[in-house]
């Protein structure tokens, strides 16, 4: 008998445990720069460029505030409009929320997405793409394999 309580008391200080802190709600808060990304399970990961003279940068600076509020803008600040949305975060499911205008058409897309949340040290998060959705239709991008990573300002 005492052998099986060491052996369960053995396990529970060993056990599955990856080092990587699970991430909160109130860790997502605040300034947050995408670093790198990956297209597809098969494209390589990729720096994000940062070089805002030659026009090449495509990153993004991603702001969640406490009430629920997020910005999104470009790394360069004359690349893209800022975007508003709303974020959601429960069970390592990050939802982001938004209702884009188009500003040649004057029409408005309803746009949700939703990512796994992942520690990645160093003061980093992964934002693995799960799912979107643009004006109800839903698109499952869960075996796509892409992600960014976003590194916390």
């Amino acid at each position: 008998m005492k052998k099986i309580v060491l052996f369960i008391f053995a396990l529970s200080l060993f056990g599955c445990t990856t080092g990587k802190r699970l991430i909160e709600a109130e860790d997502i808060i605040g300034k947050w720069k995408e670093v790198q990304g990956r297209a597809t399970k098969n494209s390589p990961l990729k720096d994000i460029s940062t070089n805002c003279e030659d026009n090449s940068s495509n990153g993004s600076i991603f702001i969640f505030n406490s009430d629920g509020t997020f910005l999104l803008k470009s790394i360069c600040p004359d690349k893209q409009p800022e975007e508003k949305g709303k974020w959601v975060y429960h069970n390592n499911i990050l939802s982001l929320t938004q209702n884009i205008s188009d500003l040649n058409q004057g029409d408005f897309t309803d746009y949700n997405a939703k990512y796994s949340v992942s520690n990645e040290g160093n003061n980093k998060i992964k934002l693995y793409v799960l799912s979107s959705q643009v004006d109800g239709n839903i698109h499952d991008d869960f075996d796509r394999g892409s992600y960014i990573i976003l590194e916390k300002q």
